[in-house]
């Protein structure tokens, strides 16, 4: 999504929501979008990463953390789920702020809710089928005593 909003809407100035931090998943997304920052030469400050908790309750701290010391809202807010996008969609209607027109949202996970949203939250789906298969053949082969880790098209 990162790499979307840099190369497609040519957007410099984009925001990051991590999950709560203690998550193997959310220090994963974290280093993504790090990476593709760095990799499209934008600097990341301080004020356009905020450690959310995966839930609802975060919007509020997000946008004000996000708009410490600056006037203006960023082009892009990258949540690292649906749940978070929805949540800084609200706070930013609160505001006034028009999504998408005036600030871009989006999730991760493509919940139905999201989809609803008015407007709907731009989200990208997890392979979530292809992942439940990878961990049962891990399961299986662990208690078959074969070990290893089965590489599917979720986990390559």
């Amino acid at each position: 999504m990162t790499r979307h909003f840099i190369r497609h809407h040519g957007f410099r100035d984009i925001c990051f929501m991590t999950g709560d931090m203690r998550s193997e998943d959310a220090q994963k997304r974290y280093r993504w979008f790090l990476t593709v920052m760095e990799e499209e030469k934008i600097p990341v400050t301080e004020h356009m990463i905020f450690e959310g908790d995966y839930w609802r309750t975060r919007g509020k701290q997000a946008v004000d953390w996000f708009m410490e010391g600056r006037e203006t809202y960023p082009q892009a807010i990258i949540c690292s789920n649906d749940y978070m996008a929805l949540s800084v969609c609200n706070e930013l209607k609160k505001r006034g702020v028009r999504v998408p027109d005036e600030v871009c949202v989006s999730g991760y996970d493509d919940i139905l809710e999201a989809r609803r949203y008015q407007p709907s939250v731009t989200s990208i789906s997890a392979p979530f089928e292809a992942m439940g298969r990878n961990d049962r053949q891990c399961m299986l082969q662990q208690a078959s005593g074969a070990g290893g880790v089965v590489k599917t098209e979720a986990s390559a």
